[in-house]
């Protein structure tokens, strides 16, 4: 799913937390994210769970077994129950921490991408030639060449 069009950004004003599967992620979609991520003053977060794939944010990925799911790239690596868990602690974290709720206690290293299963960020590398991230002319549909492996 790409973020908003670009000219959507500066209106943006709200917290937001990104929850990115391992195998799902394009360097077209993360330049996007990236630059609502870069906003001042607005807390932005961005964590990646390893061992999963597209499918793995719903409960889809319950229907297949390990073996033939991991097949048809329906379900990924990590059990789904656990890439589940971490999903709703790092959801319920972000909320709890900004819709302040009393004596509500999560873990808010979660947010921070620490965990055996979390990356903090991304796993997708970008371009690391000035001006070349301004050049996102990809899309789910119409990857690059190397992109269309990620």
């Amino acid at each position: 799913m790409l973020p908003i069009d670009k000219e959507m950004y500066p209106l943006i004003s709200q917290p937001i937390l990104f929850i990115n599967t391992e195998a799902f992620h394009w360097p077209g979609n993360i330049v996007r994210i990236n630059r609502i991520m870069a906003m001042e003053g607005v807390d932005r977060k961005m964590i990646t769970i390893k061992g999963t794939v597209h499918q793995s944010a719903a409960d889809f990925t319950f229907l297949f077994g390990k073996f033939f799911g991991t097949r048809v790239q329906v379900r990924g690596v990590l059990d789904p129950v656990v890439a589940i868990d971490i999903s709703n602690e790092a959801s319920l974290a972000f909320l709890v921490k900004h819709l302040d709720i009393p004596g509500s206690d999560y873990n808010t290293d979660v947010l921070d991408g620490e965990g055996e299963h979390l990356i903090k960020g991304t796993n997708v590398k970008l371009d690391p030639r000035p001006g070349k991230q301004d050049e996102v002319k990809t899309t789910v549909d119409n990857p690059a060449p190397d992109e269309a492996k990620l």
